[in-house]
């Protein structure tokens, strides 16, 4: 029994002792990163972007929606297809789009006067599900 006493008192101690309050740097940093989540999609599914930014970790803010964006896919010919802002909850998106998959396609976000743009990449269809289980 003493030697579980011993180990009692010593997490005991542990908790007591002083301990320094830790303030890291992410949340004294006044930056709002852009937060892009979303697919461009080919076929029968629409297209849907969410815009966003980054909120402090001590802010009692949970969602900071970007709104009033022009967001569009263009592709490497020049077309460029809008995507609409229906909700006004950050969420862009864009009827089905019968993309061609010799073309090479991006996104345009305009905020402002800032432009963010994506790298063009090839269209890569998503192949049919076979079977669903548990």
């Amino acid at each position: 029994m003493p030697k579980f006493r011993n180990v009692y008192y010593m997490l005991l101690l542990a908790l007591l002792s002083c301990r320094k309050p830790y303030d890291p740097p992410a949340i004294s940093t006044p930056n709002s990163y852009l937060v892009v989540e979303g697919v461009i999609n080919s076929g029968n599914d629409s297209t849907v972007i969410k815009i966003s930014r980054t909120v402090k970790l001590d802010s009692s803010t949970t969602i900071n929606s970007v709104l009033g964006a022009m967001v569009s896919v263009e592709s490497s010919q020049g077309n460029t297809f809008p995507l609409t802002d229906t909700r006004a909850n950050g969420k862009y998106s864009l009827a089905p789009l019968s993309l061609s998959p010799s073309q090479k396609y991006r996104l345009r976000i305009t905020i402002g006067r800032d432009v963010y743009l994506s790298d063009f990449t090839n269209i890569k269809p998503t192949p049919p599900i076979d079977s669903v289980g548990y």
